[in-house]
């Protein structure tokens, strides 16, 4: 006789690879960030129990809560924390859209010019700047970046501040 519960996890099966076509579509088009990347991880644990409870004949509820601590253990620190790959996927993005315009030399991005420019760079940039800050971006660039920002940064408010920052 086929349990129910083994019932309920085939069910799962082609909602998870919805899941995963709709989380494909939306990297492939702006990479991974924060939010993305935990749905990915989530996305995997949730096809890594389906598959421990249809093939597994003893079933032990405790893998669900046990399994789902140590993931988020193991996702926050490190290289493969959220934070660290939403960087790495963005910063890629950056650079691949400066190469794809011809304008990423020698490991740093130069200026784009008139014809070439898109809003893609500029959201990119934001992005970046609004999470991480001004810093990871000095590697790429040949200008001071915090004494361009220094002027928003006087701003008392928040979202003066932030416009300044990326009107600048």
């Amino acid at each position: 006789m086929f349990h129910i519960s083994k019932l309920f996890y085939f069910l799962l099966i082609p909602l998870i690879v919805l899941l995963s076509v709709a989380i494909w579509a939306r990297i492939s088009q702006y990479g991974i960030t924060e939010s993305r990347y935990i749905i990915i991880i989530l996305s995997l644990w949730l096809t890594g129990i389906t598959v421990y409870f249809l093939v597994n004949k003893s079933q032990n509820i405790k893998v669900i809560p046990v399994s789902l601590c140590i993931l988020a253990l193991v996702r926050i620190w490190g290289p493969q924390s959220a934070s660290s790959v939403s960087f790495r996927s963005q910063v890629g993005r950056l650079t691949a859209f400066f190469e794809k315009h011809n304008a990423f030399k020698n490991g740093k991005l130069t200026p784009l010019d008139g014809t070439k420019k898109s809003n893609d760079g500029w959201e990119i940039t934001t992005f970046i700047v609004d999470r991480y800050g001004t810093g990871p971006l000095k590697d790429y660039l040949s200008v001071d970046l915090d004494s361009l920002m220094f002027p928003a940064d006087t701003i008392k408010t928040n979202y003066s501040r932030n416009y300044k920052r990326v009107s600048i």
